[in-house]
C-alpha cells in the first residue's frame, strides 16, 4: 500500500497535479504541502467509510501476519488433511468495530446517478449519488450504503394512488391530477409522465404478486382433504 501511495504523488508531482486532504472540521478539501495516503484516497474519491474499511483490512492482514495462530491450520489446509471448521464465524466485521452490524449492508450500485438541477436549456443535470453523498456535512451520511442487506432484492412497499382507475386511466388521471394541482401554471411534465410509470409499475407488482398468492392458495386446496374443505376448515 505505501509503495503504492508513493507512485502516486510521485507521479502526481511530476505531473504538476496538487493532491488534497479533506478538512473534517471545515468539510472541505484543503492543498497538502506533504501528501500521503490520506490525499491518495481522496484523490480515488473513497469517503471516510471506505477508507475505514481499508483500515481494518490492512489491520488484519497485518495482524495475521504477526501470529502463529495461523501458521498449523495453513499447513492442514494445504495438505487436505484437516476436518469441517466449526465453531468460528467467518467474516465478522463486528469483531473488529464494534459498531458494524452482522449483516452486510447494500451499497449503492457502481454509476448510479441522480437528477441534480436542469442546465440553461432546460435539460436535466445529473450526477453520481455516491458524489452527491460525499457533499454532505455528516460523515455517517457520506456513507454509499442502502436501506437493505448485501445481495437481498429491494423490499418496495409502495401503494398504488387510490380511486385512480387502472391502466389507461390510471395515466390520465395522474395527468389531470398534475393539471389541477398546477392551477395554470406549467405542468412538469416528465415528473407526470415519471409518476405515471411508476404507478403502473405498482400496479403490475400487484397483479403479479395477487397471482402468485392465488396459485399458492390452490396449491393448498388441491392437498387439503375433501372433508376439512367441506367443514369449513380451510378458505
Amino acid at each position: 500500500l505505501q509503495r503504492v501511495v508513493d507512485r502516486i504523488v510521485g507521479v502526481s508531482g511530476q505531473q504538476g497535479k496538487q493532491l488534497y486532504s479533506f478538512n473534517p472540521e471545515t468539510r472541505k478539501n484543503e492543498p497538502s504541502s506533504a501528501p500521503g495516503a490520506a490525499e491518495v484516497m481522496n484523490l480515488l474519491r473513497m469517503n471516510e467509510g471506505d477508507q475505514q474499511r481499508l483500515a481494518n483490512a490492512m489491520f488484519q492482514l497485518d495482524a495475521a501476519k504477526r501470529s502463529s495462530v495461523n501458521q498449523n491450520p495453513t499447513g492442514t489446509y494445504l495438505s487436505r488433511t484437516g476436518e469441517p471448521t466449526k465453531g468460528v464465524t467467518f467474516d465478522a466485521a463486528e469483531a473488529i468495530d464494534s459498531s458494524a452490524g452482522q449483516a452486510d449492508v447494500a451499497r449503492i450500485p457502481k454509476g448510479s446517478t441522480i437528477r441534480t438541477g436542469t442546465d440553461s436549456k432546460g435539460k436535466p443535470v445529473r450526477s453520481t449519488i455516491v458524489t452527491e453523498l460525499a457533499k454532505l456535512d455528516s460523515p455517517g451520511a457520506q456513507q454509499p450504503f442502502i436501506g437493505q442487506v448485501k445481495d437481498e432484492k429491494p423490499r418496495i412497499n409502495r401503494m398504488r394512488p387510490g380511486g385512480m382507475g387502472e391502466g389507461v386511466e390510471l395515466a390520465q388521471n395522474i395527468q389531470r391530477q398534475a393539471q389541477s394541482r398546477a392551477r395554470g401554471k406549467q405542468v412538469d411534465q416528465e415528473r407526470v409522465d415519471s409518476n405515471i410509470v411508476k404507478a403502473r409499475l405498482v400496479e403490475e407488482r400487484e397483479k403479479r404478486d395477487s397471482q402468485k398468492r392465488q396459485a399458492q392458495r390452490d396449491e393448498i386446496r388441491r392437498y387439503t382433504p375433501a372433508n376439512l374443505r367441506q367443514r369449513g376448515r380451510y378458505s
